[in-house]
This record gives C-alpha cells, sequence and structure tokens, in this order.
C-alpha cells in the first residue's frame, strides 16, 4: 500500500479548472457600433427621401416676398452691406418681373426691364386701366434705380445708412408694388377662369 510522504506536499487529485472573466467591454463596445451605424442608416434614408420628395416651387410673388423678407431681417442685424443690400432687393424685384411676365428682366437695365413690361402689363392684365398700369411701371423703374444708385455708387457705405429710414422704405415700397401686382394677376385668372366656366355651362346642361 502506498502511502503519503509529507514532505512533498499535497497535491488535488484534479487539476483546478481556469476561469475567465466574461468580455463585457466586447458586449458594449459591439453594441456602440451597431447603434452608430443605425444612426447613420437613418440620416442617410432620412437625407434620401428629402431629396427624392417633389419640391414644390412657390408663386412669383410669395417667393419674391419671402426673400424681401429675408433681405429685412438682415439689414435689421446689420449683416448686409448697403451695395449688397441694394443689389440682392433690385435682384428680388427683377426675379418677380422675369418669372410672373415671362422675360428677361435679371439680365436687362433699369430702362430696358421696364420698357418691356409695358405691353405684358397691358396684354395680361387688359382690365386694368392704362393709368394704373402706368403708375405701376413709373413706381418700378423709380424703385430699381434707386436700388441701382445705392449699388454703384462710389461711395455707397457712407452716402446711404441701412439703419435710415428711407432705405427701410425702399423694401416696403418693393413689397406693395409685387403685392399690387400679384393683386391684378390674380383677379385676371379668377376672370378668366370665369369666363371659362360659363362658357362649358351650356355644353354641360346639354
Amino acid at each position: 500500500m502506498q502511502t503519503h510522504d509529507p514532505s512533498v506536499g499535497f497535491h488535488d487529485i484534479k487539476p483546478v479548472p481556469e476561469f475567465f472573466p466574461f468580455p463585457w467591454h466586447l458586449v458594449w463596445a459591439a453594441l456602440a457600433v451597431l447603434l452608430i451605424a443605425l444612426a447613420i442608416y437613418y440620416v442617410r434614408t432620412r437625407q434620401a427621401k428629402q431629396s427624392t420628395a417633389p419640391h414644390v416651387a412657390l408663386p412669383p410673388d410669395e417667393a419674391s416676398l419671402q426673400a424681401l423678407d429675408a433681405l429685412e431681417r438682415r439689414r435689421e442685424a446689420g449683416t448686409v452691406t448697403v451695395r449688397a443690400f441694394a443689389s440682392e432687393a433690385s435682384l428680388v424685384v427683377r426675379g418677380y418681373l422675369e418669372d410672373q411676365f415671362q422675360f428677361p428682366a435679371r439680365e436687362q437695365t433699369v430702362t430696358e426691364a421696364t420698357d418691356a413690361l409695358a405691353p405684358r402689363l397691358r396684354k395680361q392684365l387688359p382690365t386694368v386701366p392704362g393709368e394704373t398700369l402706368t403708375e405701376l411701371q413709373y413706381k418700378l423703374r423709380h424703385l430699381l434705380r434707386t436700388f441701382e444708385k445705392m449699388t454703384f455708387s462710389e461711395h455707397a457705405e457712407t452716402s446711404f445708412s441701412l439703419e435710415a429710414e428711407a432705405v427701410a422704405d425702399h423694401i416696403r415700397r418693393a413689397r406693395e408694388a409685387i403685392r399690387e401686382l400679384a393683386f391684378y394677376v390674380t383677379k385676371e385668372r379668377e376672370r378668366t377662369r370665369s369666363i371659362v366656366e360659363e362658357a362649358r355651362t351650356p355644353e354641360a346642361g346639354s
């Protein structure tokens, strides 16, 4: 019979198994990567949907009035120079005329644009009195020439102050001119639509 020798010490019958801690740091890292990937996917999907959504263009008068409002806010905040203010205001007014009456007002001089506008006003607004249209044409010419003077004046920044009431009044008059023209355009469309509907009425009843 084999006896135990105390000088050798005691030994386990079976080797003690090794225990390793669960790698939670790897799990959290994987979850973080997954969340970041999901966030990127969500943002890209949303951007793709927005880019493919149909763009609804505003009517010329609404787009122009919004642009003038934005320009007025920049004037009040002092984040625009006199030259830039006048140049952008002129471009907004010209843009309205071009988009509404279909002629290249943005590329024309003040005289060319207002002269080209006159026959288009008479043609597209036949029920508006000629005196009213002539007055509108004169107002627009005077307004655009004022913007032109402010834009190309040698001493624009010292000759004009964005804080002056007269400068603020230019935006107000631009709004009024666009609103007045838009009113006549809308009334003419309603008149034309009414004529068309009346012409169709006998056909519908027969």
